[in-house]
């Protein structure tokens, strides 16, 4: 009797085990979110390509110029899904694992966790390492994007909120790499409007003549490079400062965000691996109990 009672007091913390699940569960909803973001964007994307395609006749530079536009975007929609996959198989593991007290599972959890804590340090240090790399990765993508603007309206509408938002114009070469798109060219045989000029999102002041700021004058940026070709002179009118240089000044300037956030989540990280292997020792010991139980043929757990 006094072994069937010792049964009754399990090895395994009920606290453990539901914080577990519970923090589990809640990363497996949140890759499901980010999945169906992710293919629904994926999905939008493709219907616009189609709907852009059968809508323009261009030429074949211009069809290269619509593939890697796509490559942008459709990146950003399958990053999203590889990550939702991640985890969702982490999240359904570690949750299952939790709630039906299997070993197999929250072993496999924990080696999840512990690679993708190893990823993510080593991700880390190869940035720190080569911050020059990531900084030409960087402006060789804002490039891109700029020689793309205006063939996509999701692509312009970017742009020019991250222009207005940063106070910046082009990439590392400022407001000098508009040259890169056909619109703003300023070589002779450009027949577009926009011909050596930049876009509103550049300007100093955007607001119309009458000095409504409710009202965006989109021709602010006209000529604005065959005009004032002094860069003193530019500076009056448009922002000539590159937006990789204010991108990588406004992380600096947030550092106090993303610092203690990074510790935050490494923090979680940290102790649902705690979590998930205190329970994993638990249920070690319970299973040797009730092994040893067993073979003194002890089977009263009430």
């Amino acid at each position: 009797m006094n072994e069937g009672r010792d049964l009754a007091k399990t090895h395994i913390n009920p606290c453990i085990k539901y914080t577990l699940f519970v923090l589990n569960f809640l990363l497996w909803v949140f890759s499901i979110g980010l999945i169906i973001i992710g293919v629904w964007a994926l999905i939008e994307r493709q219907n616009t390509n189609h709907i852009q395609i059968w809508a323009v006749i261009e030429s074949q530079n211009s069809t290269h110029i619509k593939s890697n536009q796509q490559d942008i975007f459709t990146g950003s929609s399958i990053v999203l899904i590889v990550t939702g996959s991640v985890s969702f198989i982490l999240g359904f593991t570690g949750f299952l694992g939790a709630l039906r007290e299997n070993c197999c599972l929250l072993l496999f959890f924990l080696l999840f966790m512990f690679l993708i804590i190893i990823l993510e340090g080593s991700a880390g240090t190869l940035a720190f390492d080569y911050s020059r790399a990531f900084y030409l990765t960087v402006d060789e993508i804002v490039e891109r994007s700029i020689a793309q603007y205006r063939t996509d309206l999701d692509l312009t509408n970017f742009i020019d909120f991250a222009q207005r938002t940063l106070e910046c114009c082009g990439g590392d070469g400022g407001y000098k790499d508009w040259s890169l798109n056909r619109y703003f060219d300023c070589t002779e045989e450009n027949p577009s409007r926009e011909k050596c000029g930049v876009p509103y999102s550049c300007c100093m002041k955007t607001e119309d003549a009458n000095g409504d700021p409710n009202i965006i004058n989109t021709q602010c940026g006209l000529f604005t490079r065959e005009q004032y070709l002094v860069p003193a002179k530019v500076s009056n009118e448009i922002h000539t400062a590159g937006c990789v240089d204010k991108f990588l000044v406004y992380l600096s300037q947030k550092s106090y965000i993303v610092g203690p956030t990074a510790l935050s989540v490494a923090a979680v990280q940290l102790l649902v691996m705690l979590l998930a292997l205190r329970l994993h020792q638990q249920i070690k010991l319970e299973c040797s109990r009730y092994h040893k139980c067993k073979k003194r043929g002890i089977n009263n757990f009430a």
